[in-house]
């Protein structure tokens, strides 16, 4: 199975509190424009360590995300 990149800024949880919060105090927009920004912020971060995951792949053949890999088994 595919390693899920547990990382960022803003997650799911997050973002759906900012927008809560936005549209209680009627500041919707503000919300919006708030999460587009930290949304991409964790994008970036998500990328950058998907790449480090593969160049560790790369260098040692081993998957680091596997449960072997990560425990040191």
């Amino acid at each position: 199975s595919l390693h899920a990149l547990k990382i960022g800024f803003m997650e799911r949880g997050e973002r759906f509190g900012v927008l809560i919060v936005g549209a209680l105090s009627g500041f919707v927009m503000t919300a919006v424009v708030v999460i587009a920004v930290f949304a991409t912020i964790t994008s970036v971060q998500r990328v950058l360590a998907g790449r480090r995951l593969l160049d560790e792949l790369d260098a040692t053949g081993v998957d680091p995300t596997r449960e072997e890999a990560v425990s040191g088994g």
